[in-house]
């Protein structure tokens, strides 16, 4: 129990890190951001009570795309960042078929996430010229494509093990490394 706590401190804090973050194209990233991780972090938190003992064996790697995404520059950020809260928001949105979550904590996550996803899909739209996730050659970028391959993994695995509690809890703790991910990423913009 003092882990789960832990990880969700650590989680916390680390947002205030990535306060002053220079990606001042977008705003919304710029000046919201602590209070966005902030927010995100306390509610997922929140969602579920002491990882169940049961579900320790358990393990599987979804294979988050770190490689691709660490190469990213402050342009493509705002689209990750926003790809990765639309992609969560997704799987939350899911019907859970036990009732082991706080359901006022995981509806205030929605949305927030919901609407953070919308704030970034605008400023997205506006920093890249009306084109949302687009390369410099007019194909998709890479990087939002292997965020989905990623999130598909992780509804996968939901289905496989029929949308058991100990899939959803590993899944819960995916979505955690998600957005520490994303106080890294804006904390390394920074430098």
């Amino acid at each position: 129990m003092a882990d789960f706590y832990s990880v969700c401190l650590v989680l916390v804090l680390s947002g205030k890190l990535a306060q002053s973050s220079p990606l001042s194209k977008c705003p919304v990233l710029h000046t919201r951001w602590n209070q966005m991780i902030q927010t995100n972090l306390n509610h997922l938190c929140r969602t579920a009570g002491q990882f169940p003992l049961q579900c320790i064996s358990e393990t599987t790697d979804f294979r988050f795309p770190l490689k691709a995404l660490n190469a990213l520059e402050s342009d493509g950020a705002v689209i990750i960042v926003r790809e990765v809260l639309q992609q969560s928001l997704n799987v939350l949105g899911k019907d859970h078929p036990w009732g082991a979550w706080n359901a006022t904590c995981l509806e205030s996550l929605q949305s927030d996430l919901y609407q953070q996803t919308k704030q970034l899909e605008a400023c997205a739209k506006e920093t890249q010229g009306g084109k949302l996730a687009n390369s410099a050659n007019g194909a998709p970028s890479p990087s939002p494509i292997k965020v989905k391959r990623y999130f598909q993994r992780m509804n996968s695995f939901l289905a496989t093990n029929q949308q058991s509690r100990c899939a959803w809890e590993l899944v819960h703790l995916e979505l955690k490394g998600c957005f520490l991910f994303i106080t890294q990423l804006l904390n390394k913009l920074k430098e």
